[in-house]
């Protein structure tokens, strides 16, 4: 049985539709595999942009007997993906606005998936974005800290999707949507949770806050009013998430 890192579990844990998953940037496809060996789906697509990778990831797929269930395809983001091919798509590894600018050249394909799992190492803002203004709704986000880092995990759903998923995974009862441009940074979902590794993180986030004011207010230059006043907003509603998450 292969065996992932923290994040690559967390990642490859959230698909849950269980047919046909692709995963955008598979490196060496090892979450792939662990999908397969697992169960979590019946086959997957796994994808990237770079031949070396791929050379990897057809090697790993061979080495662990599962060629019959893993597709290997050279691809730029979702280009070499056909609408109805996949239920689930994987993106993680990269920045928040190459993986909007994927999402966007894919657009045809997206009308077709039900679940997105994302995983922004940084702008995840410019994500949470795309997802609320391009038909699909997040029903579950989770931080992890792996190597000494954080990462967030997206679960978007299509809302056009078919009923029995939309069924399963939304109830319009309980719908949560961003209101705020922190709700958009930080993710409406996590700030409402009780997650203990996004409170470090916060935390983490109110220390460099605190460390930056300090430093323009040592230098005291009227260049870095803007941005001081800039940083003391964002102290200020980062101990209200605090204070939120402390109740």
């Amino acid at each position: 049985m292969i065996k992932l890192s923290e994040r690559l579990t967390h990642i490859a844990n959230q698909v849950s539709v269980g047919e046909v998953v692709a995963d955008i940037g598979c490196d060496h496809a090892l979450t792939d595999i662990y999908i397969i060996e697992k169960g979590i789906a019946k086959h997957a697509i796994a994808m990237d942009v770079r031949p070396g990778p791929l050379e990897h990831a057809k090697n790993n797929v061979k080495t662990y007997n599962v060629k019959d269930k893993i597709s290997i395809r050279l691809s730029d983001g979702l280009d070499n993906l056909k609408p109805n091919e996949a239920d689930s798509i994987i993106i993680s590894g990269m920045g928040g606005n190459l993986i909007r600018n994927i999402l966007t050249r894919g657009e045809e394909v997206l009308k077709t998936v039900t679940e997105l799992i994302l995983s922004p190492q940084k702008e995840p803002n410019v994500v949470r974005e795309y997802l609320y203004n391009n038909g699909f709704y997040i029903d579950r986000e989770e931080m992890v800290k792996d190597a000494g880092k954080y990462y967030v995990i997206i679960h978007a759903i299509n809302e056009n999707a078919s009923e029995k998923y939309t069924k399963h995974f939304i109830n319009s009862k309980e719908k949560i949507v961003p209101e705020t441009e922190e709700d958009y940074i930080y993710g409406v979902l996590l700030k409402g949770s009780k997650d203990k590794v996004f409170f470090e993180f916060i935390n983490g986030e109110l220390k460099k806050c605190d460390m930056a004011i300090k430093s323009i207010e040592k230098k005291g230059t009227s260049a870095s009013l803007d941005k001081l006043k800039e940083l003391i907003k964002s102290r200020d509603n980062i101990l209200k998430i605090i204070e939120e998450m402390s109740d």
